[in-house]
């Protein structure tokens, strides 16, 4: 059975409008909280960029001669415009990674018959971490900020408001990044189920069974992939842009001599986005070779097939 706790999650924290609900031994997939889910974040956007735009015009004599103002400025900016780009790409999809969460439920109810078992559990651990993970960091980012606006008071109000905003914009777009990590460790955890029930029963039945719940999964890795392709390609690029912008601050900044803790909390904003990096990385690579891996034990099975009907 899914993970149907991480797939609400999902929905409760904005990524999603897919939920899912148990009653009566049935489960119950449907949309909800759409609006907020979809149409909110891009609402947050579009306030975000009007503020950043209205203080960069006002300011931008000053910023122009600092390197590491305008540094700041492509930074946050891209993050914002890929966050713009990902949430209409995610409003468009919704309707497809609502069938593919059908069709990992529909592929569940087909192994359960052939592997003679009421339901089988997999748990998005790998996903549960990241989210956790995502979620104290960011809470650990906002807290440094806040003591930054406290201790400091370089920052106006508009400032404040833009920073803070860009936060929430950051989170909101890595989790919905970690959408794909749900799904691919799925994926992942239904390969290697099927490699497992073909080693241990070898019966052409079997093969032929599960020689089509392969056929599903197949269909559904490529669903994955057109529905995650392109955000994966923009987080791609954030990553690159965002690491290359904050090494070239650092640099700037123990040029100038700026106080230690300013330059930690700089690195510390850029932990989140670089562990959803290894985290897309990690999972598709654990997909892959859970891929490989099925197809070796497929071939093994068939050439014992072979060697049979030659003896």
């Amino acid at each position: 059975m899914i993970d149907h706790k991480v797939l609400n999650w999902f929905n409760s924290l904005s990524a999603s409008s897919v939920r899912i609900r148990f009653s009566e031994g049935w489960c119950h997939l449907y949309f909800s909280n759409t609006f907020r889910n979809h149409i909110c974040p891009l609402l947050l956007d579009i306030f975000t960029s009007f503020i950043g735009v209205t203080i960069t015009v006002q300011n931008w004599s000053i910023f122009v001669k600092h390197v590491t103002y305008l540094s700041s400025i492509l930074r946050y900016s891209s993050l914002t415009l890929a966050s713009m780009l990902t949430g209409v790409w995610f409003l468009m999809q919704r309707k497809k990674y609502y069938l593919l969460v059908e069709n990992l439920l529909h592929f569940d109810q087909c192994f359960s018959l052939i592997a003679n078992t009421w339901s089988i559990e997999t748990e998005a651990s790998f996903t549960r971490i990241q989210i956790r993970l995502l979620i104290v960091s960011h809470v650990a980012i906002t807290i440094i900020y806040i003591a930054s606006f406290v201790w400091l008071g370089e920052y106006g109000f508009y400032s404040k408001i833009l920073i803070i905003c860009c936060v929430f914009i950051g989170f909101h777009f890595m989790l919905q990044q970690l959408y794909a990590v749900f799904f691919a460790e799925h994926l992942a955890e239904r390969y290697c189920l099927l490699s497992r029930v073909v080693s241990q029963n070898s019966s052409q039945k079997i093969l032929v069974q599960t020689l089509k719940l392969y056929d599903q999964l197949g269909g559904m890795q490529i669903m994955v992939s057109e529905v995650f392709g392109i955000s994966c390609v923009i987080t791609t690029l954030v990553v690159f842009l965002h690491t290359a912008v904050v090494f070239y601050s650092e640099m700037i900044y123990l040029a100038q001599g700026i106080p230690i803790a300013m330059i930690v909390a700089e690195v510390v904003t850029m932990i989140p986005i670089m562990v959803l990096f290894y985290a897309i990385m990690y999972s598709f690579d654990k997909l892959i070779v859970e891929i490989l891996a099925a197809i070796v034990t497929y071939i093994m099975i068939l050439f014992q097939f072979k060697d049979f009907e030659k003896t």
